[in-house]
């Protein structure tokens, strides 16, 4: 019966944690599972098949994460956590945090997951220019579905049709996501038992982050764990394997609402914000003398053709296993000159070229007077 996850959440400790012990190692093997037919696809050239089937390993792998987040946290957050378990979404989420090693504290964590509910946010180069939807699912579904879609950014937005993009072909070039590696190193850790879940239940009884909880504690609070693992004889992992877990196992989840967060601002409202906010901007500019050498629409189309462009450069990099999905990373040369192929790069290239001398020696003047704030 669907749902009968939640059922357990009442349930005494051992009773729990030899049902969890039970289960966890199913699903690891099903992620693997997963996970390898997404690798035969992509070296058979099957790209876009690779993607989605990895897509689905991805989240599967991630119901490990949620159940030791229900083991780790206080009972009378298990049931909220446990229904995690058949959120799309939650999972995302859950798979997204153990591909962001480098979140340096509780506060950044839920910064990121905050960010992530969102069904609509304003965002361009202004802050404020589009409407989008929560990214997370609008990913998942156009790598999955065509769909007829809107952009709502204005009450007159148009119409038109998403599709699948079509992936290039790249042989050995299958990047596993981390929960799946996550998810088999818990199992050589101990998770596979309830005895190993009791020890692991043990270790994180009475840790409550705060806004200021540090990853070193972390660090520190799971080290502890797999040595009480380890002297308990339930931990079989190797090294390599147990430094995943102590690099990529997120701070606890459990004290955050993961479904999509309720409409805190109509899209009518995102409409208005952003309608005072391009006035204001437009106001501001007009009182400049001399007026700007390059005009505010110039500068948003160049910079959305931008931000399409590194998008694409994240495609890109995803498929050919150069970076995990959605961080920053500095680009070798040789990278760098595979982007300067991409559609998108000449779209970019075509449209500086139609520029005056003056207008890109002021866009240049205003790339570099962002800078700092464009690098924070």
């Amino acid at each position: 019966m669907k749902g009968a996850l939640l059922e357990l959440a009442g349930w005494q400790d051992s009773r729990l944690f030899d049902q969890i012990g039970a289960g966890i190692p199913l699903i690891a093997k099903n992620a693997d599972s997963l996970d390898e037919s997404a690798r035969r696809l992509c070296l058979a050239g099957e790209i876009r098949a690779s993607k989605i089937i990895q897509g689905f390993a991805e989240e599967e792998a991630a119901k490990v994460l949620i159940l030791l987040d229900a083991v780790r946290c206080p009972t009378v957050r298990r049931l909220g956590t446990l229904k995690c378990f058949y959120s799309h979404l939650a999972k995302r989420i859950y798979a997204l945090s153990s591909s962001f090693p480098n979140i340096l504290t509780f506060r950044e964590l839920g910064d990121l997951v905050a960010h992530e509910r969102q069904p609509y946010y304003l965002d361009g180069p202004n802050s404020v220019d589009w409407i989008f939807t929560n990214s997370i699912t609008t990913e998942r579904e156009r790598t999955i579905y065509v769909d007829c879609v809107r952009d709502i950014t204005e009450t007159s937005g148009g119409y038109g049709w998403s599709a699948p993009e079509e992936l290039g072909i790249h042989f050995n070039e299958y990047r596993q996501p981390e929960s799946v590696k996550l998810s088999r190193a818990f199992c050589d850790a101990g998770a596979n038992s309830g005895g190993g879940l009791a020890v692991i239940a043990d270790t994180w009884n009475g840790f409550l982050p705060t806004q200021d909880t540090s990853r070193e504690e972390l660090r520190g609070v799971i080290a502890q764990m797999l040595n009480a693992l380890a002297e308990g004889g339930h931990c079989t992992a190797s090294k390599a394997a147990q430094s995943q877990i102590v690099t990529n196992w997120s701070f606890p989840l459990w004290p955050f609402d993961l479904h999509q967060k309720p409409l805190g601002k109509t899209v009518d409202e995102l409409r208005e914000q952003r309608r005072q906010t391009i006035k204001w901007i437009e106001k501001t500019e007009a009182q400049r003398d001399p007026p700007p050498a390059i005009d505010r629409v110039k500068v948003e189309m160049v910079s959305r053709a931008y931000a399409e462009w590194e998008e694409e450069c994240d495609r890109d990099d995803r498929r050919k296993g150069r970076g995990t999905y959605g961080t920053s990373r500095i680009r070798s040369s040789s990278e760098f000159s595979d982007h300067l192929e991409l559609p998108s790069y000449k779209r970019l290239e075509s449209m500086l070229r139609d520029l005056t001398e003056k207008e890109r020696a002021a866009l240049l003047a205003l790339a570099w007077f962002t800078r700092n704030t464009l690098a924070n």
